[in-house]
């Protein structure tokens, strides 16, 4: 039989609808694990794990692509349809609904059927990550608004004890509306002729 199994190096064979969708399921959960952990804490090890993982994740995903097109007894190259924009929804639809042929064709013998509860585990994983990862997502950009949110409360509301013991109300002013929302600043002086910080 040339029955093409899930997980393979090679680009001959045949794969069946629900054999190309439960992979497909398989590979979006792969993706999902170095994403969630990408979210949750951005470092460079991770973002760069996340680049393995997808570049690897689309070889395979075209080697899918290819053994469905395969199974509708069409080459191959047909598969590179799918990195057109728009095209690329439609031609997944078709490789995911249209039957194979029947019986033997030019890549090989009908594949043998998927089945049903590997589909069902695979669908239930993908949809348990996706979840993780849009909640890890969700979670990350409150944290990001809540830190915006933190820093500008931080530099309205601001009160320094050193204010007070400059002299003169100009010189409190110019020590906490210029100086203390100011980055970097290093030194405040005051003089006659006003408050300066630097």
């Amino acid at each position: 039989s040339n029955d093409a199994g899930i997980f393979g190096l090679t680009f001959d064979g045949r794969m069946g609808r629900l054999k190309f969708a439960t992979a497909n399921l398989v590979t979006l959960a792969l993706l999902y694990i170095p994403l969630i952990m990408a979210l949750q804490r951005p470092t460079l090890g991770r973002l760069a794990l996340l680049t393995i993982v997808a570049v690897v994740l689309t070889v395979f995903g075209m080697r899918l692509a290819v053994l469905r097109c395969h199974d509708c007894d069409k080459s191959g190259w047909w598969s590179i349809l799918l990195w057109l924009p728009t095209v690329n929804f439609i031609v997944t639809l078709v490789l995911a609904f249209a039957p194979g042929t029947d019986g033997t064709n030019d890549y090989g013998e009908l594949p043998v059927p998927a089945n049903w509860p590997a589909f069902g585990v695979a669908a239930l994983c993908a949809s348990l990550l996706f979840a993780l990862s849009f909640s890890t997502l969700m979670t990350a950009f409150e944290r990001m608004a809540d830190d915006d949110g933190d820093q500008e409360a931080a530099v309205q509301f601001q009160y320094d004890p050193r204010a007070a013991t400059l002299p003169g109300s100009q010189a409190q002013a110019g020590f906490n509306e210029s100086y203390l929302p100011a980055r970097n600043n290093k030194a405040f002086a005051v003089s006659q002729a006003g408050a300066w910080g630097w």
